[in-house]
C-alpha cells in the first residue's frame, strides 16, 4: 500500500513497485520500466539546484507523471500549468516565478535567469 508520492519514489528506486497507471483516452501505460527509462533520460538532460522552480506542462501522459515524481524527489519546486495554455501565458508564469526551465513531455527548455 502507498501513502504518499515519496513512498512511491522510494519503491521505484528500490524496484519494489510492480503497478501500472493507465491513461485515457490514449491507452498509454506507465510502468516501472517506462518510468525508470524516462527518469534516466531526465537525469541526463536537465540540471537544476534544489529549490529551483520548474514549470511542467501537464499533458495527460506517462512522461508527465514520471517527470513530476522525479522533480519532486530531486527537490525542485514544481509549477504545473495546463497543457492547453498558450506559450505566451506560460512564459509570463515563468517570468513571474523566475522558473529555471519548462518541461513538456520530452521537450525541455532551460530559461535565462
Amino acid at each position: 500500500m502507498l501513502f504518499s508520492l515519496s513512498d512511491l519514489c522510494v519503491k521505484l528506486q528500490q524496484q519494489r513497485w510492480g503497478g501500472q497507471i493507465n491513461f485515457c483516452p490514449s491507452g498509454q501505460t506507465l510502468t516501472h520500466e517506462t518510468m525508470t527509462a524516462h527518469q534516466d533520460w531526465l537525469e541526463q538532460n536537465i540540471h537544476f539546484s534544489f529549490g529551483e522552480k520548474i514549470i511542467v506542462v501537464s499533458t495527460p501522459t506517462p512522461e508527465t507523471v514520471s517527470t513530476l515524481l522525479w522533480l519532486w524527489h530531486k527537490g525542485a519546486v514544481v509549477v504545473p500549468v495546463k497543457h492547453d495554455m498558450q506559450m505566451d501565458a506560460i512564459q509570463k508564469i515563468a517570468d513571474d516565478c523566475h522558473a529555471h526551465a519548462v518541461i513538456k513531455d520530452q521537450d525541455i527548455t532551460e530559461l535565462e535567469p
